[in-house]
């Protein structure tokens, strides 16, 4: 069997009662949810479990949310002794990632992601937005993006998905030539901001000062990052991975790829879901993705 890899999910994952399973069975799980909700400035064991404001929805919450969830399950693959030898985490899922790979500890992959959300939130513009198209010519695609003012490609997510980001206006006006560059379905997604595109430029601007304070360990795994698409072990080029992600393009499509040609054709889904063994299965299908959940 060939190396395993560990793929952590990002914003879309998330669901009401999610990790909750693995509380009477994986205790260093329990000790992630009673840690972070001693870091939090909300309740984290109410989000999780009743999240009776709906608060999980809203990119604050859900990031830090999406973090603890997929590092209870990365206690579940450790306690059953699972080896692993490369991470890869889309979009938030790099900080999951990170902390799999012992470059970045729980507590300041909380902070972080906490702070991320926040200001992400911050940025919220009822203007601005998301979609995914489903199909299409990329290179059809790329060049409607380039003729329109305002919009940008986020995720090159498989072969048939592609998320844009920009201006809700300039999606509209782009919308038909989209769709004679072969895109199937052109779908709003529901996030009011313009994630991973030069929109985000205020909070890259923020965060980088942030993230001076913390340190990041070079790791002894794999790390694929989504700006770059290869491996990366460094831990000072790490950290502006995650700075430059903020504004950058996920290029899942690439590192799934990539990847594989380095012998990862086993990956295990780390978090609630199962969405990334979807898009590596539209990627390449003789890739084994299989979900923690399982």
């Amino acid at each position: 069997m060939s190396n395993r890899a560990l793929i952590f999910p990002g914003q879309g994952s998330q669901s009401k009662g999610m990790a909750l399973e693995l509380l009477d069975n994986v205790k260093k799980a329990k000790d992630n949810l009673e840690q972070a909700q001693g870091l939090a400035d909300f309740d984290i064991v109410e989000l999780f479990k009743n999240d009776s404001q709906g608060l999980l929805s809203r990119t604050r919450y859900t990031q830090p949310a999406l973090f603890i969830a997929s590092a209870m399950y990365l206690e579940k693959i450790k306690q059953n002794e699972m080896s692993y030898q490369a991470v890869a985490g889309h979009s938030l899922g790099e900080y999951s990632a990170l902390y799999g790979a012992g470059v970045i500890t729980f507590e300041d992959g909380l902070k972080l992601v906490l702070l991320r959300g926040k200001l992400m939130d911050q940025v919220d513009d009822e203007n601005l937005g998301m979609a995914a198209l489903i199909g299409g010519d990329l290179n059809k695609i790329k060049d409607v993006i380039d003729q329109t003012d305002n919009l940008y490609i986020a995720n090159l997510n498989s072969p048939v998905q592609t998320v844009i980001s920009g201006s809700k206006k300039a999606m509209a006006q782009a919308e038909e030539k989209l769709k004679e560059a072969g895109a199937r379905r052109v779908i709003p997604l529901k996030v009011s901001g313009a994630f991973h595109s030069p929109f985000m430029n205020p909070v890259k601007e923020s965060f980088q000062q942030e993230l001076k304070k913390y340190t990041f360990m070079d790791s002894k795994i794999q790390v694929y990052p989504n700006v770059k698409a290869m491996a990366v072990n460094n831990g000072e080029e790490l950290k502006q991975c995650l700075i430059d992600q903020i504004t950058g393009q996920v290029r899942w499509t690439e590192t799934i790829n990539k990847m594989k040609s380095e012998g990862y054709s086993n990956m295990l889904e780390c978090g609630p879901g199962k969405v990334l063994c979807g898009l590596v299965s539209k990627i390449d299908n003789e890739i084994n993705c299989s979900s923690v959940q399982e």
